[in-house]
């Protein structure tokens, strides 16, 4: 178990998500000691999403350095988003009616790792649920809304 908070911003007709909310937090915690760069293409998501909707690609970059020298480069690649249905999701704030969105996700270090992904994105609430699976098709994590501040 894992727990973690990003922000949500809404602007200009689209919402997008702090990149932190895509890292695995237990690849964050290696790089705590080290100062971080990240370069971030946005990953957002419009504000009159629909059914059938394909969303744009979302590259995100950290690169941890310590006495200004490189240490490492942790790559984060979004791909193949789109909007595939709209269903109820319970989770323990409340029940919302939400977008499900499938994409695929690279994430790429010393070696690459490939994940199929499915998010729950409620209208004035942002992310409710993410659901990660393997190559394989097994389910390897579950994120979910637990708290909601404004």
């Amino acid at each position: 178990l894992s727990s973690r908070e990003y922000q949500m911003e809404c602007s200009e007709g689209k919402f997008t998500i702090d990149t932190e909310s895509y890292a695995d937090p237990n690849a964050i915690e290696g790089f705590q000691e080290l100062a971080i760069d990240v370069n971030n293409q946005g990953v957002a998501y419009p504000d009159d999403l629909s059914v059938g909707m394909s969303l744009p690609d979302a590259i995100i970059t950290m690169r941890a350095s310590a006495e200004g020298k490189s240490k490492n480069t942790y790559v984060i690649i979004v791909t193949d988003r789109k909007v595939v249905s709209n269903e109820p999701v319970t989770v323990p704030v409340g029940t919302f009616d939400c977008f499900k969105i499938t994409y695929e996700l690279e994430m790429k270090s010393s070696a690459s790792s490939y994940f199929d992904v499915i998010e729950y994105i409620a209208k004035g609430t942002g992310k409710v649920k993410t659901e990660t699976y393997n190559y394989r098709g097994k389910l390897i994590s579950t994120s979910i809304l637990t708290e909601l501040s404004q």
